[in-house]
């Protein structure tokens, strides 16, 4: 398995990942998506608040989850390291390579540079629901990738695999995690449908918020 550091530095991350999702939320029910009313800078001419902004507390909620990304890519970078140093250690101690590892950890940097863009994007359409929607679900991939790299780091090894759970639950965990994204992805309709929790004023798709629900 990946070193004891390895590992920490690969939990970190998914720690990170599911952090942003909160301030995300925080975002959201604050109603400060637009507390920085530019991208990249917060305001036109400051790439953070400043005091005769518009936006009052709006602009410190919002510019705390813009500076939380910055958290990630460094911790995206040191898990790119740590893979390596990782793959260059089992060379010299002539172990099996593990490819998957590698290609893991270059996830969460990858996905935090997608997640950039895509907040720039959100807020450059005034929180369009689409583009707030594949913000959320883009982290949910995030989350589930960095668990994979949590779990595989602390397996022993990527060959021979063992099943060591009955057939019929694999199926039925299979089952259960297509039911759970659709949830998932169904709630994010409900939230554009409508106006909710923070967002009164934003657009909204105009569907039929009961029947979404439903």
């Amino acid at each position: 398995r990946a070193p004891r550091v390895v590992r920490g530095i690969y939990v970190a991350n998914l720690v990170a990942q599911g952090a942003i999702v909160v301030t995300g939320g925080v975002v959201r029910l604050t109603g400060s998506g637009l507390g920085c009313p530019t991208w990249p800078r917060c305001t036109e001419g400051s790439f953070v608040p400043t005091p005769e902004q518009a936006e009052g507390f709006h602009k410190l909620i919002e510019f705390g989850n813009r500076t939380l990304t910055f958290v990630l890519a460094l911790l995206a970078v040191a898990a790119i390291v740590a893979a390596l140093w990782d793959s260059a250690r089992r060379r010299r101690e002539d172990l099996p390579a593990r490819p998957v590892l590698t290609r893991l950890a270059l996830v969460p940097f990858l996905g935090t540079v997608a997640q950039a863009v895509l907040g720039g994007i959100t807020v450059l359409t005034g929180l369009n629901p689409l583009v707030v929607g594949s913000h959320f679900l883009l982290s949910m991939v995030l989350v589930l990738l960095c668990t994979m790299l949590v779990h595989r780091a602390a397996e022993p090894a990527d060959q021979p695999v063992v099943d060591v759970v009955r057939r019929e639950i694999r199926i039925g965990v299979h089952v259960l995690t297509f039911v759970m994204a659709l949830v998932v992805t169904l709630g994010v309709l409900v939230t554009a449908s409508w106006p909710h929790a923070g967002d009164a004023e934003t657009p909204r798709l105009g569907l039929d918020p009961q029947l979404v629900s439903w």
